[in-house]
């Protein structure tokens, strides 16, 4: 049993010191038993500020994305960065996003499975992946090779992530793209939690909604370690 080490990658409008606080009651009940490691890398695009953290965050902070989906150029400049970032401060055996930062990490992976399968199944860039509302991931081979935006779909485009994934999200959160995300990863890979809040990341408010959440993020983290599912 080893610790693993987490790339998190945070929501559109907030910042790395926002999505500590934002996961911290996720990550100390995720480290009950074993000490995982996290290092957190921040957009570069400041943009405003996200509405729902108004009222817990100083409105004279700084607040990025990652990208600007009416600039597919940008997502391809974060895909690169992103890569670059995981070459200097990797390997990262595993990621925890949310929201935008979410469909950056499995677009960076369906990237890279349909760049080189063979290669990236013997080395995947993360072990696992957590999954936390997600935003919708892009076909990369749009993105690089003709400048447009396509969302992925598991009815055209299959199963484009092979390894161990969580997958979070509220009943009350709009949008289908969460769910997407799913239908886009393995299936016997796959543990799903649907919480009865909204687009956002249990924590110490919600009990039922953190328990829930650990519970399927250990089981992912189990197999990506042990390649099963302990009983």
């Amino acid at each position: 049993m080893h610790k693993m080490h987490f790339l998190c990658l945070h929501g559109k409008g907030t910042n790395n010191k926002v999505f500590e606080a934002q996961t911290a009651a996720l990550r100390y009940a995720i480290n009950s038993d074993q000490h995982h490691t996290y290092d957190f890398a921040e957009g570069a695009l400041e943009t405003t500020m996200e509405e729902s953290i108004r009222d817990l965050f100083p409105a004279t902070s700084s607040y990025y994305s990652y990208f600007d989906l009416s600039t597919p150029s940008s997502m391809v400049k974060v895909l690169r960065d992103l890569e670059r970032f995981i070459v200097a401060e990797g390997p990262f055996d595993g990621v925890l996003a949310f929201s935008q930062g979410a469909a950056v990490a499995a677009t960076l992976m369906a990237q890279r499975m349909k760049r080189d399968a063979a290669q990236e199944r013997l080395r995947p860039v993360f072990k696992c992946a957590v999954f936390v509302g997600a935003a919708a991931p892009c076909d990369p081979i749009e993105l690089e090779e003709h400048g447009r935006v396509r969302v992925l779909d598991a009815a055209v485009d299959g199963e484009v992530i092979e390894v161990p994934t969580a997958h979070i999200w509220g009943e009350q959160d709009a949008s289908l793209y969460p769910q997407l995300l799913a239908g886009l990863c393995r299936a016997e890979g796959r543990n799903v939690y649907v919480h009865e809040g909204g687009h956002a990341i249990p924590g110490s408010q919600t009990d039922e909604a953190l328990a829930g959440s650990v519970r399927v993020v250990k089981r992912c983290i189990a197999m990506a370690q042990y390649g099963q599912v302990p009983r």
